[in-house]
């Protein structure tokens, strides 16, 4: 169990969890418990899968509620980051407000497959909300803050 926690990046208290739960050693009697990797992998593959939220064209992920949410109207945003995905394509956030628990919620889609959602006709119309920006998104970024004035 050490050896997998290592190589994986987690406690070996995790692997002893996912043991309980249904990871299975090469023979239950021996001491220490030994795993193949393909079962270690079998393992957490269908785990993953089992936690997936299979979303609707028109819904956003809200974490706090752990499902998929169609965002209030009035605070849908489109941001267009000029960030390119594929050949031709250029990334989309898609940000509104969870209707159940006010949580801030976000999608990532490209405009190439908002034309196949939705949310296609509020970008068309290039509504109040599109919103165009340039300057990276992360929070840590220094040109960022020098470019709204804080040091």
């Amino acid at each position: 169990m050490k050896e997998i926690a290592d190589v994986l990046k987690v406690h070996v208290r995790t692997v002893q969890n996912w043991h309980k739960s249904g990871l299975k050693p090469i023979d239950e009697n021996s001491c220490p418990l030994l795993f193949l990797g393909s079962t270690v992998r079998e393992y957490l593959k269908a785990k993953q899968k089992s936690t997936k939220n299979k979303l609707n064209e028109n819904e956003i992920y809200c974490v706090k509620c752990k499902v998929g949410v169609i965002p209030k109207s009035d605070t849908i945003a489109i941001i267009n980051t000029n960030k390119k995905v594929g050949k031709n394509a250029l990334l989309l956030i898609i940000k509104g407000i969870c209707p159940e628990c006010s949580t801030k919620i976000g999608r990532f889609t490209s405009t190439n497959s908002i034309s196949e959602t939705p949310w296609n006709v509020k970008f068309q119309q290039g509504n109040e909300r599109l919103i165009d920006i340039s300057i990276p998104l992360l929070n840590t970024d220094k040109t960022k803050e020098q470019s709204h004035g804080k040091h």
